[in-house]
């Protein structure tokens, strides 16, 4: 059973509560929580903590293969830095949707999340060593291309 959004109820089971009321109109103080950013339902609050530790976690897997991907090509023989984007793992992000890509290739998104998805523990693979096999997968497909070389001007 593949999962890609947590429902209210898991939401709220997962951080502990439990639910106190069937209607939504029985709300009482303790369900919601007061940030510095404003008041959110505690499901709502429990939903945004989620969103941005995966974000989060997206943020630093992407940094990780950046910086290996530094070391290989930072700098030129010369020691000049040598920054070329296209060489690099991109993450975007449109609030509703992210998305990683290598060379112009969608590696993951999560809409499509492809990673391995254990049931007994009811979670994904680490997105950092799945990411560097489908890099690995795109600079194999990459290599593969051999351009005939002709002597016409």
């Amino acid at each position: 059973m593949k999962k890609t959004k947590l429902t209210d109820e898991e939401l709220l089971e997962n951080a502990g509560w439990t639910v106190i009321c069937e209607s939504p109109f029985e709300i009482t103080k303790e369900e919601f929580i007061v940030t510095g950013e404003g008041v959110y339902s505690i499901v709502n609050f429990l939903r945004k903590e989620k969103e941005n530790e995966v974000k989060e976690d997206i943020t630093e897997t992407v940094q990780s293969i950046n910086w290996d991907i530094w070391d290989i090509f930072g700098e030129d023989l010369e020691g000049k830095y040598v920054f070329r984007d296209e060489l690099y793992v991109e993450y975007t992000s449109i609030g509703i949707s992210e998305k990683i890509t290598f060379l112009g290739v969608c590696v993951w998104s999560d809409e499509e999340d492809e990673r391995v998805y254990n049931d007994e523990k009811d979670e994904y693979e680490p997105l950092e060593p799945y990411l560097r096999r489908k890099i690995n997968d795109v600079l194999i497909e990459v290599a593969m291309i051999k351009l005939e070389i002709t002597n016409e001007a």
